[in-house]
């Protein structure tokens, strides 16, 4: 009997999972929902955009 046990490993691709893991961060450390915190972030960024 082969009794190996075949494990999934969580890769990062890009940079994407690392700004999630970091909002959601930001979240727990708050306690507030990660959603929002991804909201404020992204809109947060995108008037940063536009001001420059």
């Amino acid at each position: 009997m082969n009794m190996t046990k075949k494990t999934k490993k969580k890769m990062a691709l890009g940079s994407e999972p690392i700004l999630i893991g970091v909002c959601d961060g930001i979240a727990k450390y708050f306690s507030t929902d990660a959603t929002l915190v991804r909201i404020v972030f992204v809109a947060s960024t995108i008037f940063g955009v536009v001001v420059y």
